[in-house]
C-alpha cells in the first residue's frame, strides 16, 4: 500500500491538503454562523418574553385603574336632578298611505303623485331637507336684520 501512495505525485498531495483545509474552513464558518444565529434567537426570545411581561403588567395596571375609577363612580351615587325636563314632540304625520295587501286579481293603483323610483322614505327626507334649507334661509335673514339694527 505504501508503494501505491508513493506513486501519487507531491503536487496531488498538496492539492488534497488544500481541499481539506478549504473544507475545514467552510465547516468552521458554517458552525460560527449557526452559533451566531442561535445567539440572536436567544436574544430575540428574551426580548419577546420581556415585552410580553411588560404588556401583562400594563394590562394589570390598567385593570386596577379602571376598577378604582369604577368604584369612585359607584360611590358618588346617582346624578342629582338638574331640573331638565324632556318633552316629546308631536308625532310626524306622513302623507304615505299605509301598506295594505291587495286582494288577488286586483290591479295596483298609482297615487296622484305618480311613481317615485327613489322610494317614499327618500321623498320624506327630501321634504325635510327642503324645510331645513328654508329654516337656514330664515336664520340668515334674521341675522342680517339683527346686524342692520346693531350698526
Amino acid at each position: 500500500m505504501l508503494a501505491f501512495l508513493k506513486l501519487i505525485p507531491a503536487r496531488e498531495w498538496l492539492m488534497l491538503a488544500g481541499l481539506a483545509i478549504l473544507g475545514l474552513l467552510f465547516l468552521k464558518t458554517y458552525h460560527d454562523g449557526e452559533l451566531r444565529i442561535e445567539r440572536k434567537d436567544a436574544a430575540l426570545r428574551a426580548a419577546a418574553v420581556a415585552l410580553n411581561t411588560a404588556a401583562a403588567n400594563l394590562a394589570e395596571i390598567k385593570e386596577i385603574q379602571i376598577g378604582r375609577s369604577y368604584e369612585k363612580i359607584v360611590q358618588l351615587g346617582p346624578v342629582p336632578n338638574a331640573g331638565l325636563v324632556c318633552h316629546a314632540t308631536a308625532p310626524v304625520k306622513s302623507d304615505i298611505p299605509d301598506y295594505r295587501p291587495e286582494a288577488p286579481g286586483t290591479t295596483a293603483q298609482l297615487s296622484d303623485r305618480g311613481f317615485d323610483p327613489s322610494g317614499a322614505i327618500l321623498t320624506l327626507l327630501r321634504d325635510d331637507d327642503a324645510q331645513i334649507d328654508g329654516l337656514i334661509d330664515t336664520v340668515a335673514v334674521l341675522q342680517a336684520e339683527l346686524e342692520g339694527r346693531t350698526k
